[in-house]
């Protein structure tokens, strides 16, 4: 299973990169927002509050 995680990853970190390129300002607010947060709630936390799932 890591290894398809890992190609996975890959992927959406590509299409991150072109979604960067479409709206650079967006992507550049969540990273900022993400460096804020992870320390203390978590990138499992963070993930579920970009996908609609937390609360």
């Amino acid at each position: 299973m890591p290894k398809e995680m890992d190609d996975a990853a890959n992927e959406a970190s590509e299409e991150l990169e072109t979604i960067k390129e479409e709206h650079p300002d967006g992507v550049k607010a969540v990273e900022e927002w993400t460096k804020r947060w992870v320390k203390t709630a978590g990138y499992k936390r963070l993930a579920k509050i970009l996908a609609g799932r937390w609360g």
